[in-house]
């Protein structure tokens, strides 16, 4: 959409707001659908609420290749978004429930992985169809977008269900296969203890244990929610969608080195996230990742901003660009999925993720569909990226005193572990009871678990 969206305001002679609109819809509706499908997830389960959300993406890249103005335009921007944001709430959470302890950094960041290299593979088709006919050209860029999306369909029927899931809705018999083949035995024996016990408190969560939490709680869902904002709050998402016009003001007048930086700022973020996987789950560690990404992206915004106001060098702003994405993609952009899926406790971990993600995709939207509006009012490009360098400032502060580390456990000790942490100060007012409901099925009061401590006998 970075370079397709140049080529769509010239052949349809669209406004800019229009190709604003756009290119803010993503964000807004992929809000809408993580949190939507932390509802859909719980019900239809993780691996079907994928397959769904792929062919949302799919219905999406069609309809806006064939589209013939604005309205379907918008149409197929929408159901991308609601896709794209299912997809981004049910992926980690998925992969952090269906990996084992030692994997399962890694293997989320995979998930950011592929998100990079799906967005440099965009660039790069962009500058590669850039020199197609105008009418058709920035047609092939979207409707290749349907490519991946139909591997994704092809690729969940062969996956199993997350055993999680399975055990809540009395399946354990499937579950106890599912660890098998994904987990050491003793390790799948553990987790599927801690699932059965979980399952007989028969406890569900709401949106009001998300929102105003028990204390024991707090800290774990503020440290998740805030990094979903952080994330963002970083101006991530105008690096994505606008790194040529970025270019373009601060002096690369050229269109086609404009689309060339834009390549290269993405290979960059893929180079990087690549670091991130080889060390995710052994030395470093989540928080301290987090850490030296928020300190790397506040001197990277501060730097391009001060090249805006002073000097103007179309070089330095590369340069810039390409050390936010560095940053960014050593910490806070897979690191940042990473902890929001697995920082959560069980019992209200779909609906915190979705919310999570609403928050994430929303504010992403919003600097997106307002980024240009404020380079162009009295805030100013220089000030636009100091704002941002601000907000990683205070991402870095928020990280150091709120983010627990998480690696090297299982997700049953990270939510018995940290929820005992009382660092958190309490801000909210009430606190709320525990609800039990009867749970039928094999798990019931007369199950071999009966009188385990805190169940309700």
């Amino acid at each position: 959409m970075s370079i397709a969206k140049v080529r769509i305001q010239t052949d349809l002679g669209m406004s800019e707001l229009r190709v604003d609109v756009l290119v803010g819809f993503l964000g807004i509706f992929a809000a809408i659908g993580g949190l939507l499908s932390g509802w859909t997830s719980e019900i239809l389960g993780r691996r079907w609420s994928l397959l769904m959300a792929a062919m949302f993406e799919i219905a999406g890249a069609v309809c806006m290749a064939l589209a013939e103005d604005f309205i379907l335009l918008a149409i197929g921007r929408v159901l991308i978004g609601l896709g794209v944001g299912s997809a981004l709430m049910i992926a980690p959470l998925y992969a952090a429930e269906l990996a084992p302890m030692r994997l399962r950094g890694a293997l989320v960041t995979m998930m950011e992985i592929s998100i990079n290299v799906g967005i440099l593979l965009g660039y790069v088709v962009g500058f590669a169809l850039a020199d197609l006919p105008l009418e058709n050209g920035w047609r092939w860029m979207l409707g290749i977008g349907a490519a991946l999306p139909i591997v994704l369909v092809v690729l969940t029927i062969f996956m199993p269900e997350s055993p999680r899931w399975l055990v809540e809705h009395g399946e354990t018999g499937l579950a106890e296969a599912v660890l098998a083949q994904t987990c050491a035995p003793e390790e799948a024996d553990q987790v599927m203890t801690s699932l059965q016990q979980d399952r007989v408190l028969g406890f569900r969560g709401a949106w009001s244990d998300v929102l105003c939490p028990q204390q024991k709680w707090r800290r774990l869902i503020w440290a998740g929610m805030g990094t979903a904002l952080f994330q963002q709050l970083s101006g991530v998402e105008a690096a994505v969608y606008y790194t040529p016009e970025v270019l373009k003001a601060a002096g690369l007048d050229n269109e086609d080195d404009q689309f060339l930086a834009n390549v290269g700022v993405g290979l960059i973020r893929v180079l990087f996230v690549i670091v991130a996987l080889l060390v995710v789950d052994k030395r470093v560690g989540r928080r301290k990742m987090l850490l030296g990404s928020a300190a790397v992206m506040t001197v990277a915004q501060l730097m391009i901003g001060l090249n805006f106001r002073v000097w103007r060098i179309p070089g330095l702003a590369v340069a810039g660009q390409c050390l936010f994405m560095a940053g960014y993609s050593l910490g806070f952009g897979p690191i940042g999925w990473v902890l929001v899926s697995e920082i959560f406790p069980l019992q209200i971990r779909g609906l915190a993720v979705g919310i999570a993600t609403f928050i994430n995709r929303m504010t992403a939207g919003l600097i997106a569909l307002f980024f240009m509006s404020l380079n162009k009012s009295v805030v100013g490009n220089a000030g636009t990226f100091w704002m941002f360098g601000g907000f990683c400032l205070v991402s870095f502060i928020f990280t150091y005193y709120v983010v627990p580390e998480t690696k090297g456990k299982s997700l049953e000790e990270l939510e018995n572990d940290l929820a005992r942490d009382p660092k958190m100060p309490i801000c909210c007012a009430s606190r709320l009871k525990r609800r039990y409901r009867p749970t039928p099925g094999p798990l019931s009061a007369s199950s071999p678990l009966k009188g385990v401590k805190g169940s309700p006998t």
